[in-house]
């Protein structure tokens, strides 16, 4: 995404899932390769929350780990605008002995949250 380049909302979307690495691939690929931990990447969005049909999203600054904008929901050009941020976030994944709990762990070596297969 470039800056000061406006953006249909649905399309930030799409190019945040790509960039993303998708967790459940990535814990199949774990279980089929034996793996017990694999560091991934992931984009969170702040503030972009909207059922607007209009939505789009214009970023104006970038720094390390962070794209900040703002997101217009009105037709017109006119309309409020409100703060949004896309966030650069690595992680690890980590297994238990028999492949069935993975943790997702932030940077900090900290649980954000478990996925339990059955």
């Amino acid at each position: 995404m470039k800056l000061n380049q406006t953006y249909n909302l649905d399309d930030v979307f799409t190019a945040i899932s790509k960039a993303s690495d998708n967790h459940v691939k990535v814990i199949n690929e774990m279980i089929i390769n034996k793996e017990t931990t694999r560091a991934i990447t992931q984009f969170d969005t702040k503030g972009m929350l909207t059922t607007s049909q209009f939505a789009r999203v214009t970023f104006t600054r970038k720094t390390n780990d962070v794209i900040e904008g703002y997101m217009e929901t009105s037709f017109g050009a006119d309309g409020p605008k409100t703060p949004v941020s896309v966030i650069k976030r690595n992680r690890t994944i980590k297994a238990n002995a028999n492949w069935r709990e993975f943790q997702i762990m932030n940077a900090d070596n900290e649980v954000e949250y478990v996925i339990t297969l059955r």
